[in-house]
């Protein structure tokens, strides 16, 4: 009888630790899957984390060639500029050598009073549209200097931000969209209207010195 209770009490012992170790291996089971969910988890994120960089990479490229683009415009725009300014420049000597030749003319037709009078007409009014259209050429080269001033402090502005790598991607990139949007509304700018007028201003120099 002892026996069969010591026998009982081994199976009763089995079977508690059978139990503890089917508890056990349930929990184990359960951190196992909630590692498991975990693990997918952070892989999924890990993949979107992936498909941001390159989203971010592509427009990184997308911004470095409009700012490669820019960069030509910026080249294009200055010779223009140049061109512009001596153009001005061209036409001030011009108009002041105009102005000393119908000085002359007002001088020599002082030996007969009545060709003087017509002469010295024609001659102040020479001046005058001479003098006037030297003050606009003096205009047009000032706002030439300023629009090319101002034009060359927002690119090397666009330009510090764009290419300063201690600053985020998005500001970078912003101030290369910038810096492609500046360069494209030349048509706009006040360099392109001075053009205008200074082409205007030559064609009307002509006939002034013509008539001086």
């Amino acid at each position: 009888e002892q026996e069969a209770l010591n026998r009982e009490d081994l199976a009763a012992g089995s079977a508690r630790r059978a139990k503890e170790a089917e508890e056990r291996a349930i929990h184990e089971e359960d951190l196992a899957r909630a590692k498991e969910e975990q693990a997918a988890e952070e892989e999924s994120k890990a993949m979107q984390e992936e498909m941001e960089a390159v989203e971010s990479e592509m427009a990184a490229l997308e911004s470095e060639a409009a700012f490669a683009t820019a960069k030509k415009q910026i080249k294009r725009e200055e010779q223009e500029a140049n061109k512009l300014e001596k153009a001005a420049r061209e036409a001030e000597t011009a108009a002041r050598k105009a102005e000393d030749a119908a000085r002359k003319k007002e001088a020599a037709a002082s030996k007969k009073e009545e060709v003087f009078a017509v002469a010295e007409e024609k001659a102040l009014a020479a001046e005058k549209a001479m003098t006037d259209l030297e003050e606009e050429m003096k205009d047009v080269i000032a706002t030439v200097e300023r629009t090319k001033r101002e034009f060359e402090e927002r690119k090397l502005a666009l330009e510090a931000i764009a290419g300063d790598d201690s600053l985020g991607i998005v500001r970078r990139n912003k101030a290369k969209n910038e810096l492609a949007q500046h360069l494209a509304a030349k048509n706009d700018t006040p360099l392109n209207r001075a053009q205008l007028v200074n082409q205007a201003l030559l064609k009307r120099q002509a006939p002034v010195t013509e008539q001086a």
